[in-house]
């Protein structure tokens, strides 16, 4: 079942519920946190929405569907910041699932897979505008370090907090004895992304996925 407020610890490392430990290291899976949060580009305030482990999908009826509002879609991608190295590739682990219309993937990725169906390859390069949005300044905070529980922080790390909003992104600044200072730019804003997209199935979502969003 897709859910809007209820995160899977085979995709995420980072679990939303309050029972989880709020902090975990950044690891290799980071971007897909990432991938799933909503880019609000106006005030650069992404909210999370969570991904979709693949193995849930629902078999399709071996129809062709176009990608449009309402429809849930399995994919395998890999991105990069342009001219880089890709950051990380779904290709050996599970395919993602997301429900479009309702915010789940960053809108410049969700227009390039709009009109696609099961089976297409999507190459598109994602500008900050319709991604994370542009860097800011006088975006720090200084943060009471017991929120982290008893994360391990180095400067430079990229960790989630939960917030009022839901998860956060941000990067870890400096460390002291009682507080941490953050930057709370989203860790991809101000970046241009290369995805490589691999279009593995498409359905309609179901009444309940669509009233979870």
């Amino acid at each position: 079942k897709i859910r809007g407020c209820r995160c899977h610890a085979d995709v995420w490392d980072y679990c939303c519920s309050r029972t989880e430990t709020p902090i975990k290291r950044q690891s290799t899976r980071f971007l897909r946190v990432l991938l799933a949060f909503r880019g609000i580009v106006l005030d650069n305030d992404p909210l999370a929405l969570c991904p979709i482990p693949g193995k849930t999908v629902i078999p399709s009826t071996g129809t062709a569907m176009n990608i449009e509002k309402n429809a849930v879609v399995t994919f395998h991608y890999t991105v990069a910041e342009s001219g880089q190295e890709p950051m990380e590739s779904s290709k050996d682990s599970q395919a993602l699932s997301v429900l479009i219309g309702h915010g789940a993937i960053i809108p410049g990725l969700e227009a390039a897979l709009t009109g696609k169906q099961a089976g297409d390859h999507v190459e598109v390069t994602v500008t900050p505008d319709q991604a994370y949005g542009e860097r800011r300044e006088g975006m720090t905070q200084r943060i009471p370090k017991k929120l982290f529980k008893n994360a391990k922080l180095v400067p430079g790390m990229q960790v989630v907090l939960p917030t009022e909003m839901g998860p956060r992104a941000m990067t870890v600044l400096k460390v002291g004895l009682s507080a941490v200072d953050v930057d709370l730019n989203h860790p991809m804003s101000g970046k241009n992304l290369d995805f490589k997209i691999d279009i593995i199935d498409v359905r309609s979502a179901t009444e309940e996925e669509i009233s979870h969003g």
